[in-house]
This record gives C-alpha cells, structure tokens and sequence, in this order.
C-alpha cells in the first residue's frame, strides 16, 4: 500500500459533499504579490502544481484559498493552501480524523526496530521540511486541491 501510494499517489479518503466556491484568496496575498507569484512559479516548475488553466480542468474542482504566512525569518513568508476553508464544508471536514492524523517516529519507536532487526541493521533519516508537497495525491481526487491566482 506504502509503495503503491508513491507511485500512484494516495487517497485521502475524502467523502464530503463536493461544492463550488469562488476562490477568494485570504487578504495577505495582496500585499506581497511578488512573492506569491514567485512561489507559484517555483513550485509549477518543480512539477508540483499543473496549470494555470483558463477554465477549471475538473467539472467538479473545489477551489480553497491561498494566504500567505510569514515565516520566522524577517520577510520569508510561507504560502499556504487553506483547505479548513470554508469551515463545516472545507476539504479537510470531508477527510475523516483518523485518515488524517500523522504520526511521527520516536528514538522509543527507532531503538526497537533496531533490538529486533538485530547487528546489521540498516537506519535512515530523512527531513520531513517538503514531505506534504512531496506526497502524490491520487489522480481520482487532484480535484480536491483547486486554486485561483
């Protein structure tokens, strides 16, 4: 399932009603155009956002707001996909709780592979800073990530 979820992209397991919205981004956007378009432009590059389009590419594309964040550095900011918007009816309100609940790996967790593996055991660490853009959404539902710029 792991390596089928990498090579095809994973289900959300949403099951919420699909609606229209009108994609009104959050109000930190207007105030760093430069940098949102930036961001965008870089991610569309690494292939991690398809478009843009002149119509929606899905019939039934639910569109959630883009903001803005400031990072903790001075003038680094974050953009953000806010699927808790609209609250009652967002995307993340279709995704059930326990679909959506990531947990990390503890040394607890690490120490006991290693106990149980025994000598030999191969370990790796890896830097979770991009994993959720890293991680394939299923083809069935790209519809769930819509935006408008």
């Amino acid at each position: 399932m792991l390596v089928s979820g990498f090579c095809d992209g994973f289900k959300t397991g949403f099951s919420g009603r699909v609606h229209t919205s009108p994609g009104n981004n959050l109000s930190s956007l207007a105030r760093h155009p430069d940098t949102v378009r930036t961001k965008l432009t870089k991610e569309l590059r690494a292939g991690r956002l398809a478009g843009p389009f002149d119509t929606p590419p899905f019939p039934n594309l639910i569109i959630s707001p883009l903001g803005l964040v400031p990072k903790h550095k001075p003038g680094e900011f974050r953009v953000i996909h806010h699927l808790s918007f609209p609250p009652g009816s967002s995307v993340n309100d279709g995704i059930p709780d326990h679909l959506a609940t990531v947990c990390y790996a503890t040394i607890d967790t690490a120490m006991q592979y290693i106990l149980k593996t025994g000598k030999g055991a191969f370990l790796c660490k890896t830097d979770i800073q991009n994993a959720f853009k890293l991680i394939p959404v299923h083809p069935d539902e790209h519809y769930l990530l819509g935006f408008k710029y």
